[in-house]
């Protein structure tokens, strides 16, 4: 059962504070379906080997998010849907997308992701939000460049 997502608020029409006349302002807010998360995958070999692990891409991250959901919720807790949204090769990093009600399934899984390709690593959840267009640009560099150079921003 779905409840109503309109609120109504009321605003002053004039600055007069003799006129009580309120125009009604409307905002809607949509149900948030999915969560979606900007994780990067770093590798942390302590050995001197040269040889790279197999190539890291958007499927091998999947791999193995599903196995670490495996291996702590099991068969049926861990048959969580996701997908990559976007693969970012030289940053070895990917938006993933879940269902809102699931993410915090698949955020506990990566967190626990201490391997890959039989080395060790750490898959970090950078942001997550909502909202894909949040994820789109960060906001702290967004602030810093206003203030090292407010002229040019405008």
């Amino acid at each position: 059962m779905e409840s109503n997502s309109k609120s109504v608020s009321h605003t002053k029409i004039s600055e007069d504070k003799s006129s009580s006349e309120l125009a009604p302002s409307f905002s809607i807010r949509l149900p948030i379906k999915f969560t979606y998360m900007k994780v990067r995958l770093t590798l942390t070999s302590t050995s001197t080997n040269t040889d790279h692990p197999k190539a890291v891409s958007s499927d091998n991250i999947v791999r193995a998010v599903n196995e670490s959901l495996l291996q702590l919720f099991g068969i049926v807790g861990g048959a969580i849907p996701f997908n990559v949204i976007h693969f970012f090769e030289n940053e070895r990093a990917a938006i993933l997308r879940v269902d809102k009600s699931s993410s915090q399934k698949l955020w506990n899984a990566t967190t626990l992701l201490t391997v890959f390709a039989d080395q060790p690593c750490r898959l970090e959840v950078m942001a997550a939000s909502g909202s894909l267009a949040s994820l789109a640009y960060n906001s702290q560099e967004f602030f810093s460049e206003i203030i090292s150079d407010p002229i040019n921003m405008m």
